[in-house]
């Protein structure tokens, strides 16, 4: 049996649509019976299509493994060396269509190590210099390559904002064609006339009728394989379907653009960026050195209309109904509680004081229906709902972790280090003292002792949530002592990942302990 591989980068998907099912074609015609694939960067080490080829091919009698270049395979050189290994063991060849290369040979095999370790070292200078391009951009006050919505970067080298005027929507009243430039307009027109970010993200929506839909994360899983021809018209329609509508908006992303100074002819030119890591874009903006008139010819609104979207702003956080979800009550399943339908997570929308107990009940409901409605579960879930579904089912989940009494002394090594000592072992057996072979030695010891030390701190950390989880949970009785609501929301943070939710109903628990 032949066994093909096809991968694609997200840049090479959004250029072309059917990248991956020509290359998924090219490997069907050379004779591959299945094919896996997967669409990624390859700096992203994530690749389901490759893990799920290995463990295909470890219990199946195949001869060939074909695929088109070798850095469509060797993306991850964990995974890479890891099916090398497999393939080795299972006597199946390896091919690539527009690359030969030659895995039975110590030649042919050290050829390929220098090779990868050139691609890794390439990879880091390609990064240098992106990093020094924008560092020079910025000190001469060049735009930004990647441009908010309504502008486009143009020139020889890059180095102007112009509007963008590529039509991009035709309206059935009036039969009126947009571009993005007009489009951009009409969202602050529309805003400067609600005055309300979320009532303007929905009244975008009413008016283009396109609203942007996140796929349930937490579906069924599709395989990253395709068995026969007949599946590769469905591979198209797949991936096609992942490219999202160009009209999806949100409130807090309209709210960000809103106060970008491009649209206003200005750009922000920040010198420190790593002190913005967990501040929100109009922050950066109000506190970068923003160079005005940047592009005065081309700026879709005045600096009178910018200073009345700043006060509307400012004026929008003192309303009473702006508040709602930030009072300091404790709401101790914050950042827990997730939309099963949409995954998008569940905010504190309101709260109720029972007269007679004096208890404050805190409701929660998914954010993408109460800010952009672009979900259909509006129903919301108060923290008594939720606590009296959740306990009984952390309780049976204790008393399974207490039935087990398998204790281990030593934990064996992930596969992946293993995989790492192998190569360590080829490397090490080469002779001569290259270079190339000498740094690659030692970037495989760096990252065996950081996988060492991560697995050990992952244990410990489990081991210790998991007696908390056992003691919290195997009574009952212990929680429901537990009077202070701040104790509980630590407990919870610290054993519970998220809990999903649809209308009043909990849905599952992913643990920590687990």
């Amino acid at each position: 049996m032949v066994v093909g591989y096809a991968r694609i980068s997200s840049e090479e998907q959004a250029i072309d649509a059917n990248a991956l099912v020509k290359q998924v074609a090219r490997l069907r015609d050379a004779g591959a019976a299945k094919i896996f694939y997967d669409v990624a960067q390859r700096t992203n080490n994530k690749r389901k299509g490759l893990a799920e080829l290995i463990a295909w091919v470890k219990e199946r009698p195949v001869e060939k493994l074909i695929f088109t270049r070798l850095d469509r395979v060797s993306s991850s050189v964990v995974l890479f060396y890891q099916l090398a290994d497999v393939c080795r063991e299972c006597r199946i060849k390896m091919i690539a269509i527009d690359d030969p290369i030659d895995m039975d040979s110590v030649g042919g095999e050290m050829g390929v190590d220098v090779r990868l370790a050139v691609a890794k070292h390439e990879v880091k200078m390609l990064s240098l210099r992106v990093s020094k391009d924008i560092e020079v951009r910025r000190k001469r006050h060049k735009p930004h390559y990647v441009s908010p919505f309504g502008y486009k970067v143009v020139g020889e080298y890059h180095d102007r904002y112009e509007l963008d005027r590529t039509p991009i929507v035709c309206l059935l009243e009036g039969r009126r064609e947009l571009t993005v430039a007009d489009v951009a307009r009409f969202a602050i027109d529309t805003y400067l006339e609600i005055g309300s970010c979320r009532k303007t993200v929905m009244a975008l929506h009413e008016t283009f009728g396109i609203t942007l839909r996140k796929p349930n994360r937490y579906g069924k899983e599709v395989s990253h394989s395709i068995d026969d021809s007949s599946e590769l018209e469905n591979l198209a329609k797949r991936q096609r379907a992942t490219k999202q509508p160009g009209l999806g908006w949100s409130a807090n992303g309209l709210q960000s653009w809103l106060h970008n100074p491009v649209l206003a002819g200005g750009t922000a030119f920040d010198d420190t960026p790593a002190k913005y890591k967990n501040r929100s874009y109009k922050e950066i903006y109000r506190d970068s050195k923003i160079v005005w008139n940047t592009h005065p010819n081309e700026a879709l609104m005045t600096m009178a209309e910018r200073q009345e979207i700043a006060e509307i702003t400012a004026r929008n956080r003192g309303n009473k109904w702006g508040k709602q979800g930030s009072s300091k009550q404790n709401s101790m399943y914050s950042g827990l509680i997730k939309c099963h339908r949409c995954g998008s997570s569940c905010y504190v929308q309101c709260s109720q004081v029972r007269k007679k107990t004096g208890d404050t009940i805190v409701y929660y409901q998914c954010n993408n229906y109460y800010k952009n409605r672009l979900c259909d579960n509006q129903q919301m879930i108060n923290d008594k709902q939720i606590e009296a579904q959740l306990i009984p089912h952390l309780t049976s989940a204790a008393g399974r972790l207490m039935s087990l009494t398998v204790e281990i002394d030593e934990q064996p090594e992930s596969e992946e280090i293993l995989t790492l000592r192998r190569q360590l072992t080829h490397l090490e057996a080469i002779p001569g003292r290259n270079q190339v072979i000498v740094d690659a030695v030692e970037s495989i010891k760096m990252q065996i002792q950081g996988m060492l030390m991560v697995e050990g701190c992952k244990r410990q950390q489990s081991e210790i949530a998991k007696e908390r989880f056992i003691q919290a949970f195997g009574d009952r009785d212990f929680w429901e002592s537990i009077e202070n609501p701040g104790d509980k929301k630590i407990l919870l943070t610290e054993t519970i990942s998220e809990i999903l939710v649809d209308g009043k109903r909990l849905m599952s628990v992913k643990l920590k302990v687990y």
